[in-house]
């Protein structure tokens, strides 16, 4: 599976919470920034950095603007409503223009809760109402907006459903290595029958690669083919060769949990008893890399 880094810098939880959805969703490693190295970023395919809105700057976010990553997201936390509010200003000053540009980003809303608020920050809380008592609605910015219409009362904008946009994005980058083959066999689905379809019909890549016409993506509806990722209306199969199938799919894209061999690196059931290829027993030192989820491929 491509390997997925969550890493979050919170000071009074909504950041925190954002971030364990997505890490749940995506089944993504999860780390508060504070606790990882700098050239653990470059292990991972993609990493997802989240932090709270404060003074101007983006909380952390240091830790992803001077130590490369493969790929990253960043999510910021604030009042502002992301839907009326230009966050650029926080981007630009942490992000170079063509850094910046390689970068997608996500602005969800937060809450605040006076009484958590800690001597520093409520003393800036009342300075910043006093300010803003000397300002006029329509000079405000989004973010003392949301402040002064709280008038010091507690809020909460945290939602849940927000992440969804971001985790699609994640998905669609892990599922570039998906390819989609056209003409399968609907019963027993294969793409070695060119010569016997009028239609016309993909070539099974792995057949190619080794030159036979012997492999197959399913028999009875069961799959035997360690590239197969499912079916697509009509009759196109998603085929992830050269990447095996559970390296690639995340978690909630498959239909069943799935276990890796560590001597041999054979797949099953995560209910198997023992590798069907080397014969070692699969017991809880053998990862389980994938959870079941209502058994069915959710993103065809």
């Amino acid at each position: 599976m491509s390997k997925i880094l969550v890493i979050y810098k919170s000071k009074y939880g909504a950041t925190k919470k954002y971030a364990e959805w997505i890490a749940s969703d995506l089944g993504a490693d999860i780390f508060e920034a504070d606790s990882v190295k700098p050239d653990t970023l470059m292990e991972y395919d993609v990493v997802v950095y989240g932090g709270g809105l404060y003074a101007g700057q983006i909380n952390g976010i240091n830790l992803v603007v001077k130590n490369p990553c493969k790929k990253l997201i960043v999510f910021t936390v604030g009042l502002a409503d992301p839907k009326i509010t230009d966050f650029s200003e926080y981007l630009t000053k942490s992000f170079a223009p063509e850094r910046l540009a390689e970068i997608k980003t996500f602005h969800f809303r937060g809450a605040i809760e006076y009484g958590k608020l800690n001597l520093g920050h409520s003393m800036m809380m009342k300075m910043f109402k006093k300010m803003m008592q000397k300002k006029d609605l329509s000079q405000m910015s989004s973010e003392e907006k949301a402040v002064a219409e709280a008038n010091g009362e507690d809020v909460d904008f945290v939602e849940q459903d927000s992440i969804r946009a971001l985790v699609e994005y994640v998905g669609a980058i892990v599922n570039e290595k998906i390819r989609q083959l056209r003409g399968g066999h609907l019963g027993d689905i294969d793409l070695i029958s060119q010569d016997k379809v009028s239609w016309e019909q993909s070539k099974c890549p792995w057949n190619e690669a080794e030159g036979v016409n012997t492999h197959r993506c399913t028999v009875k509806y069961t799959s035997i083919c360690k590239y197969f990722c499912g079916v697509k209306y009509l009759d196109t199969i998603l085929c992830s060769y050269p990447y095996e199938n559970i390296d690639v799919l995340l978690p909630d894209q498959m239909d069943r949990p799935m276990k890796k061999c560590l001597s041999c690196g054979a797949h099953m059931d995560a209910d198997g008893g023992r590798c069907p290829r080397c014969g070692e027993r699969l017991d809880e030192k053998h990862e389980q890399i994938a959870k079941s989820k209502e058994n069915e491929i959710k993103w065809i």
